[in-house]
């Protein structure tokens, strides 16, 4: 499928024994041109310090968690386990991260202070 406006890109790999850059012939093909899906954005409290609270259900490809700059505290981003010891990413106030999942409802949230958020956008 050919994308309109499309323009062709060269590809050049790094060759040791030839000490040079030579040109490497690949294809590159599009199977479908998928938009994104709906604009999701969420903000999620965890009421009380140490206890994991799951995200709500939201089908999406990716998006952005961002401890909101009023937090006191921060804020832990993982799995299930998640806590102030056990997390994939910690943020400060004001502090964000980017995700790629399948679902909102895989992200756990925890906070060091209790009534901390977390907000989410994505799609």
């Amino acid at each position: 499928m050919a994308l309109e406006g499309a323009k062709p890109i060269k590809l050049y790999r790094w060759d040791d024994a030839a000490n040079d850059w030579i040109k490497w012939d690949a294809a590159i093909t599009v199977s479908s041109e998928t938009p994104p899906s709906a604009l999701v954005a969420f903000v999620t409290d965890v009421p009380s310090a140490g206890s994991r609270v799951q995200l709500a259900t939201n089908s999406i490809s990716a998006g952005v968690l961002q401890a909101p700059s009023t937090n006191t505290g921060n804020v832990f981003i993982g799995g299930s386990n998640v806590s102030s010891t056990v997390f994939g990413a910690e943020l400060q106030p004001g502090q964000a991260t980017g995700v790629a999942v399948d679902n909102t409802n895989d992200l756990w949230i925890d906070a060091a202070t209790s009534g901390d958020d977390v907000a989410f956008i994505g799609s």
